[in-house]
């Protein structure tokens, strides 16, 4: 198995399942890397001999952080679906941002703005390029949104920044434009 295999591994259990692995995380969304190390190798054993080192390259190879070390302990910078939200510092964001969807999710947007659905965040993106690559996930022919961010942020939405990332609350309709 190679790294993307290992990173998808550590995604989910950091974003989805720590209580599946048995792993205690903070609020902050941290847990200890060795005993990261240990539950995966019980439960995928395709990883068996992975180290210290072995999460730390991994962690370093990609352009698009998703995760980061500090210390002895890991976390996944975005994408969370864990019950009890991982707290972000708020910060202010660029004038605007984009988000990528698809022509079913528009029509519904339009009508009630962005929600996080299953995700305790809206991702965002700094760039139309970004948001095409997060549409192209799920279509063809992704649906380009461009968010009035510092408008939003302005009127009460919080947005959060991690990594190349944007993080947000829910975004009404009123400051999201199709591009």
């Amino acid at each position: 198995m190679g790294k993307t295999e290992l990173s998808k591994v550590i995604s989910y259990i950091l974003r989805h399942a720590p209580e599946e692995y048995t792993l205690k995380m903070d609020n902050e969304g941290w847990v200890d890397i060795d005993i990261l190390i240990e539950v995966i190798k019980i439960k995928h054993v395709e990883f068996g001999t992975i180290t210290h080192k072995t999460i730390l390259d991994l962690v370093n190879s990609f352009d698009k952080k998703r995760h980061e070390i500090k210390g002895n302990r890991i976390r996944a910078l975005y994408g969370h679906s864990l019950e009890n939200i991982i707290k972000k510092d708020i910060v202010s964001p660029p004038t605007i941002l984009y988000h990528g969807t698809v022509y079913e999710n528009y029509l519904k947007i339009k009508k009630t703005g962005i929600k996080k659905m299953q995700r305790q965040y809206v991702h965002l993106s700094e760039n139309i390029e970004q948001a095409k690559i997060v549409a192209y996930r799920r279509t063809s022919k992704p649906i380009i949104l461009e968010i009035k961010a510092n408008e939003a942020y302005n009127n009460g939405v919080n947005f959060y920044k991690e990594g190349e990332v944007w993080l947000s609350d829910d975004i009404p309709p009123d400051f999201i434009i199709l591009t």
